[in-house]
């Protein structure tokens, strides 16, 4: 890093320099002019330390937040790509994402493929253990816990995944944090 790299380019010459005019000098270390010198020295390396200590904290709280950011990023791209993915790979279940994303119910007359259905809503809650995990964890990621609760609040609405959650998935697969999670934030 540029900050870390002008730190030692500062200090190492500073150092050198002082050891050389020393070693050339011996006799003076007695001499008060060169007590002034060491101690002006000193002072201008001390300060010197500081600021590369201000700036390694500086660089560390932005490189925290970019990868807040980051995370949160790769958190929604990869959630929401993924269950479009599966709907794209199985385009005969075109009425369960319209019923997901969009809440749109499924007409009477569908032929539904509930295996399929169960297998694509066991996917997406087992790819929400990872966040909600996550969420559990660590304070500072409120931002992916709510964006978690809107993607399932809105697929919640649908009486389907309601009904794969409470009757196939609660009971079998979900751990406490899980049914925490979703009786706090769902009541189910």
């Amino acid at each position: 890093m540029i900050i870390d790299s002008l730190f030692f380019i500062l200090l190492i010459p500073l150092f050198i320099i002082f050891y050389i005019f020393y070693k050339i000098n011996e006799k003076l270390y007695k001499n008060l002019k060169f007590k002034r010198y060491i101690e002006i020295v000193s002072c201008i390396a001390t300060f010197i330390l500081a600021l590369g200590v201000l700036f390694q904290i500086i660089a560390f709280k932005q490189q925290e937040h970019k990868t807040t950011i980051q995370t949160l990023n790769n958190f929604t791209n990869n959630f929401t790509n993924d269950i479009i993915l599966l709907f794209i790979q199985h385009p005969e279940i075109d009425y369960f994402y319209q019923e997901l994303f969009f809440n749109k119910p499924i007409p009477q007359n569908t032929k539904r493929n509930i295996v399929l259905e169960q297998q694509i809503s066991m996917d997406i809650f087992t790819k929400s253990v990872g966040q909600i995990v996550v969420i559990n964890q660590y304070d500072n990621y409120q931002n992916i816990k709510t964006t978690l609760i809107k993607i399932l609040g809105n697929f919640f609405k649908s009486p389907s995944f309601k009904y794969y959650y409470t009757d196939c998935y609660k009971p079998v697969l979900a751990g406490p944090i899980i049914i925490t999670f979703m009786q706090e934030n769902f009541g189910l």
